[in-house]
């Protein structure tokens, strides 16, 4: 973890917009939250298959730091470069996670989960 938490502060040159998908995939939400008020790249799509923040984020369940990253303004058409070509709205539904679905519909977090989950 230490090695870990040294490399994600020092994140420079080519991999300095990965910084965000680090964040993410160790559940940061202050970290992620700095980053968004710091102008990060919030559709930056990783080298390797294309995944945004937002993508990662519900792949990975962290359903407060993806509604966090559809407040910032993320954009949630953007589709992985992978052969499937998914988008986050279809993981969330894929995963239940109708909460995040409404929040991507309706672009505003919590205010209509109740009218699409029931």
């Amino acid at each position: 973890m230490i090695t870990f938490v040294a490399a994600f502060n020092t994140v420079s040159g080519h991999f300095a917009p990965m910084r965000l998908h680090f964040a993410i995939n160790s559940g940061n939400l202050a970290k992620v939250e700095r980053l968004i008020e710091s102008g990060v790249d919030l559709n930056f799509g990783a080298p390797s298959n294309g995944q945004t923040p937002l993508i990662l984020s519900v792949l990975s369940q962290h359903v407060e730091i993806a509604a966090a990253l559809i407040s910032a303004g993320a954009d949630v058409s953007v589709a992985e470069k992978t052969s499937w070509r998914r988008r986050p709205i279809q993981l969330a539904a894929a995963t239940g996670l109708c909460g995040l679905v409404a929040d991507m519909l309706y672009r505003s977090p919590g205010e209509h989960s109740a009218e699409i989950c029931y």
